[in-house]
């Protein structure tokens, strides 16, 4: 017998809360270059697979799928990325290759006050 909907949703908000949890206690693994509350520009060109992807925007860096999940994903991040409204949503994985340490000042002094970071 198939679970329901609703049942599949709670798991899955399981696993991602315990993710998060993990992320909250847990070292950043090693070989991640970019830490949680890192902010980034994401690449103009992230090639014909990831086209329907969110381009050439600043993000911040939530975590990697290792960091969250456990497994080989070191490279592939979770991250808060902003539009042009100035809100801010999570996409999920981009490669750290299409990923550029932002480092303006002001860029990140308004960026951390558009999300309340304290970093």
């Amino acid at each position: 017998m198939s679970k329901s909907y609703e049942e599949r949703l709670a798991c899955a908000n399981g696993v991602y809360a315990e993710g998060l949890r993990r992320v909250a206690t847990t070292p950043v693994p090693k070989g991640q270059k970019f830490k949680p509350g890192t902010f980034v520009q994401i690449a103009s060109d992230l090639g014909p697979c990831m086209s329907h992807f969110e381009k050439d925007r600043p993000a911040m860096v939530e975590h990697t799928y290792k960091h969250a999940y456990g497994g080989d994903g070191v490279k592939e991040y979770s991250l808060l990325v902003r539009y042009d409204d100035g809100t801010w949503s999570s996409v999920a994985w981009y490669e750290e290759n299409q990923l550029t340490k932002i480092t303006n000042k002001a860029k990140l002094k308004q960026y951390r006050k558009e999300i309340g970071s304290k970093k």
